[in-house]
Parts: structure tokens; C-alpha cells; sequence
């Protein structure tokens, strides 16, 4: 749930949209209403590219309890494991392949778009994945959002192996748009905040 302070996911989303596209980033309206809301808090941790810890595709007879942790499980797999890598030494195409196993969409196209970039130019990522804490899980029939409070930790790295840039050691609202195809939850949109800065402790695990 939320304090007064914190925005709502269609409140944000409209937000972001505007940060996306000031960013020439163009994304779909979405604003169709709600049927299930939850907050709560995750934590991940340093993982490798693998299908291993990918969620598994859910039973025939399903509670509300059981699609909310699908949805929760996606986007920790996308927002932890997915953006774990170390690219100087595992290369961009085994992230490439899984990209295609658990994303959709526009985020496919970008992330596509700039891996293939990152391999012409040598240039390389290295991160632990994404410090994730879900705030919020809004679910409607096939289409879920989650919105987001967390640190971005990658570092990219020039052909030479220099940074270039600088950690921002700030938690910033993120939201991911998942939808829900052959049993199994995708990832299709990934929105950042902008400025929209966030405290992990105001987040309510309950």
C-alpha cells in the first residue's frame, strides 16, 4: 500500500512517460483499472546469466496469492538476476539469448539494440543486478505493473576497460509492465524515474 508521499503506479506512469519521451522513447498508454494491489519489499542477489532460477510456468488452478508471486518472481528474475553480469568475461550474447526467453515488446527492442551496440563497439557492463525492493504489484487479467524502489549498481566499461561513469549511490522509483503469455509473465516495459528518488525503509512489507 502507499503513504500520501509516495506516487501512485498510474501517477508515476504518467510521469515517466513524460521522462521517456523527453528522451525520444516512446512507449503505449496503459490506464485500465486494477484488480489487485499489494506492497511488499524483495532483496537480490549476485547471480550469472541462467535459466535455472527463471520462474517456472504456474499451475492450471490459480489464487490471486499464487498470479501475485508469478508477477513478483518475473520481475525479480529481470530486475536481480537478468541485470547480473559481468560481460568483460561472460561476453554480451549469452544475456542476448535470455533476453529473448524472458522479455517482450519494446523492452526486447531496446535491450537488443543496445547489446548488439555494446558488441560492435566493445564496450561492456558489469553490475550485481538491480538493488530491487517492490513497493507495489498491481495485477489486471493478463497485464501486471510493479512499481519499483531501486539502486542501479552498473558500472559500463570502455573497450580499454575504463569506466565511464559514475555510480549513483540513490534509490530511484522503477516500473516494470509485464504481460502474461503461454503461462508464463514477460517483461515488456521498463520505466525509470527520473528524479523520483525513494527511501527502500518507507517501503511496507506487509
Amino acid at each position: 500500500m502507499t503513504s500520501p508521499r509516495r506516487p501512485t503506479i498510474v501517477a508515476l506512469t504518467v510521469v515517466l512517460t513524460l521522462a521517456l519521451a523527453a528522451a525520444a522513447c516512446t512507449t503505449s498508454d496503459d490506464s485500465a483499472d486494477t484488480t489487485t494491489t499489494s506492497a511488499a519489499s524483495s532483496s537480490g542477489s549476485e547471480t550469472t546469466p541462467t535459466t535455472a532460477g527463471r520462474p517456472e510456468e504456474p499451475t492450471t488452478s490459480e489464487t490471486e496469492e499464487d498470479v501475485e508471486a508469478a508477477v513478483r518472481a518475473a520481475h525479480t528474475f529481470f530486475m536481480v538476476d537478468f541485470f547480473a553480469r559481468d560481460e568483460r568475461e561472460q561476453g554480451v550474447e549469452p544475456f542476448l539469448d535470455l533476453a529473448n526467453e524472458i522479455l517482450t515488446g519494446p523492452v526486447l527492442a531496446r535491450t537488443e539494440e543496445s547489446g548488439m551496440a555494446r558488441i560492435a563497439s566493445g564496450e561492456r557492463i558489469s553490475s550485481p543486478g538491480y538493488d530491487s525492493n517492490i513497493e507495489i504489484v498491481e495485477i489486471d487479467g493478463d497485464s501486471a505493473k510493479v512499481l519499483d524502489c531501486s539502486r542501479d549498481l552498473a558500472v559500463l566499461y570502455s573497450s580499454a576497460g575504463e569506466p565511464l561513469n559514475t555510480l549513483v549511490d540513490e534509490f530511484m522509483y522503477r516500473e516494470t509492465w509485464l504481460v502474461r503469455a503461454d503461462g508464463r509473465w514477460l517483461v515488456e516495459e521498463l520505466f525509470t524515474g527520473g528524479d523520483l528518488a525513494c527511501d527502500p525503509s518507507d517501503v511496507d512489507p506487509s
